[in-house]
């Protein structure tokens, strides 16, 4: 066996002990293509998606793990044509959005496969050639990672008469922002429920009249921006998330400004805004460096998204995602004592 090839194997088994480095070379289909099979790849994302994008990169890198255990069908609805009535695989979903906020996962709901492999590891059975040796696998204690919290449930009903009245809440907000017209918590209340209509002319006046108010500025700013995103006015949309300051909505202001440079002008505008916002804000320069570098990743740039990472890696040492992140750029690049030395040190910090 090559030294290249034993590290990737190596690398392959550190990521299903070592949970915590999760996703960070993933790719993203923008439109569908054909592969040479000539099967379709579609573009996945949902309505929830860029919110998980967002939590991802705007909460603390080291993230709890979490097992996601049976999520069961308990509505009772069955059609004697189609089958189950309410959609499967609820906990097959949750695991999926967990993943994309960038909690680590620990996998509990099928370990047959894992336990299969533990009986041959335990009878001397498995090696990494799958060749009859004396380097088998060996088992050793603690190399399973334990769960921070766990996610449990069941769907227990399925109305289609249910129902949620954004507009009724928007007459009642209305009427108490008549009563109170300059309380900026109810103004920016019925701004979002407005959004949330894409009722876009009546929410503008409504957030611009925020934009004054020291508590409500930067939250104001951001819809703005959502706002002008959403009617495919992406400089204005740009201009307003690049007013926000420090505060909630900067990294998800950050997310969505970098988004649009890159859709409208490529990722070196992209990449060029992050870091001014880095040499603005220097507080945030580790988590806007992760956006940078996930740019650069899906461009294609490896390189570049290399010495980017590395950057980041100088401010947060212990960001094991941004290693294992590392990690795998070097392995592409070839470093392969890098790729070592990273992998080694995050084990070490499981």
């Amino acid at each position: 066996m090559t030294y290249r090839k034993a590290f990737r194997t190596f690398l392959i088994g550190a990521g299903l002990v070592f949970s915590t480095a999760c996703t960070s070379m993933e790719g993203i289909v923008s439109n569908p293509d054909y592969l040479s099979t000539g099967a379709i790849v579609e573009d996945s994302s949902t309505a929830y998606s860029g919110q998980l994008s967002c939590m991802k990169w705007s909460t603390p890198a080291e993230k709890p793990r979490i097992a996601v255990g049976d999520i069961r069908d308990m509505t009772g609805r069955f059609s004697t044509f189609e089958g189950a009535v309410a959609t499967q695989g609820a906990s097959l979903m949750v695991m999926s959005a967990v993943s994309q906020a960038g909690f680590p996962l620990a996998e509990r709901l099928d370990t047959a496969v894992a336990e299969q492999e533990l009986e041959f590891a335990n009878n001397r059975l498995i090696s990494e050639a799958g060749e009859p040796t004396e380097d088998y696998r060996k088992v050793f204690t603690g190399s399973i990672a334990g769960s921070d919290y766990i996610l449990l449930g069941g769907i227990t009903e399925l109305n289609f008469n249910v129902h949620s009245d954004v507009r009724e809440a928007r007459n009642a907000f209305a009427a108490i922002n008549r009563q109170y017209p300059n309380d900026d918590q109810i103004i920016l209340s019925l701004a979002l429920l407005e959004e949330e209509l894409e009722n876009y002319s009546e929410a503008k006046p409504l957030l611009r009249e925020l934009l004054s108010s020291s508590d409500k500025q930067s939250e104001a700013s951001y819809y703005l921006g959502r706002i002008a995103a959403s009617e495919n006015d992406p400089d204005l949309a740009i201009s307003y998330y690049r007013q926000i300051g420090d505060s909630r909505e900067f990294l998800p202001a950050q997310l969505a400004a970098a988004q649009l440079l890159n859709q409208e002008q490529g990722p070196d505008a992209a990449t060029s805004y992050l870091q001014e916002r880095s040499t603005e804000f220097p507080q945030y320069a580790g988590q806007l460096r992760r956006l940078e570098t996930d740019i650069l990743i899906k461009a294609g740039r490896q390189q570049e998204a290399f010495e980017s990472v590395s950057i980041a890696l100088e401010a947060e040492p212990e960001d094991t995602n941004l290693r294992y992140t590392r990690a795998m750029l070097a392995e592409r690049l070839g470093n392969m004592a890098l790729l070592e030395s990273d992998l080694r040190q995050i084990i070490e910090q499981n």
